[in-house]
């Protein structure tokens, strides 16, 4: 993807439908960078995916035009076969955190943010990676700078509508909004 300031960067997941749902999987390898070690890296993903999940799954659904409703789930995997993205894990608190290279101290929602990116989002604030086309800057996204209490929205899964339109050779479909709250 590249945004309208040059930002540039790669997104990636496996999609399916299983049990009626769409199931986004994103299998991220965390490689410890210099003075992590693994034992500090396993105590924080725990923290890490359950704030991705809470973010990202679960919050939307697409409807088809005969009403079923596909909910789609993501899943945040730090163990695969293959992996979608490798990131560093750096030490201490992110000043520099993007979507390849964390901190162990980065909080799991700044986390949800660059996973956000995984997903082929845009950030929403001022010098960021700002979409090209709408140049949305929204404070109460999770793709805004420093998220505390972000939240996803529809517009953050049109791909995943797309694919779904492409899959079933439909236009007529949308996203719907299941379950909205923002984190604490």
């Amino acid at each position: 993807m590249s945004s309208e300031n040059g930002f540039s960067w790669r997104y990636g997941y496996d999609i399916g439908i299983q049990d009626n749902q769409i199931i986004v999987r994103v299998e991220v390898n965390l490689v410890p960078g210099d003075g992590v070690k693994k034992i500090a890296l396993d105590r924080v993903i725990p923290g890490w995916e359950k704030e991705i999940e809470h973010i990202w799954s679960r919050k939307f659904g697409i409807q088809t035009q005969t009403g079923q409703l596909y909910p789609i789930v993501v899943d945040a995997a730090f163990k695969g076969r293959r992996f979608h993205h490798d990131v560093i894990v750096k030490p201490g608190g992110g000043c520099c955190t993007d979507q390849l290279n964390w901190h162990i101290l980065d909080t799991p929602m700044a986390i949800a943010h660059e996973f956000g990116h995984m997903l082929g989002n845009y950030d929403e604030y001022r010098r960021g990676a700002l979409d090209p086309g709408t140049k949305i800057i929204d404070p109460t996204s999770i793709m805004t700078s420093k998220p505390k209490n972000g939240i996803a929205y529809p517009r953050h899964f049109q791909r995943v509508l797309d694919w779904f339109k492409e899959k079933n050779g439909s236009d007529n479909m949308m996203l719907l909004t299941l379950h909205q709250e923002p984190s604490k």
